[in-house]
């Protein structure tokens, strides 16, 4: 699995279970840990060659915002301060479940 279309495609068929693993509101990086635990050896496969940074980039800038703009989660108008697992600080986007 080399291809964003192919782990869309593995996320999509994924999401309900994805979205139970979250409390109701949800920062970016909460999904991000949630396809950690539940689609472990796929995320593992889509960052072959690719960065950790670009990889969670594309699942909280695209992925989350394709899902709000269907309708399926909600974009709150703030952001949740959070700790990387580099040490950084970083202000992540706040989702909700619809």
């Amino acid at each position: 699995m080399n291809d964003y279309n192919e782990f869309r495609q593995t996320l999509d068929a994924n999401l309900m279970p994805l979205l139970l693993l979250l409390p109701k509101e949800f920062s970016s990086q909460q999904f991000i840990s949630a396809v950690k635990v539940l689609l472990h050896n796929e995320y593992s496969r889509i960052l072959n060659g690719r960065s950790y940074r670009s990889v969670n980039v594309w699942l909280s800038r695209w992925y989350l915002q394709g899902l709000s703009e269907s309708g399926i989660i909600e974009k709150i108008d703030r952001k949740k301060e959070i700790q990387t697992e580099n040490g950084y600080a970083s202000r992540n986007q706040v989702w909700r479940c619809i």
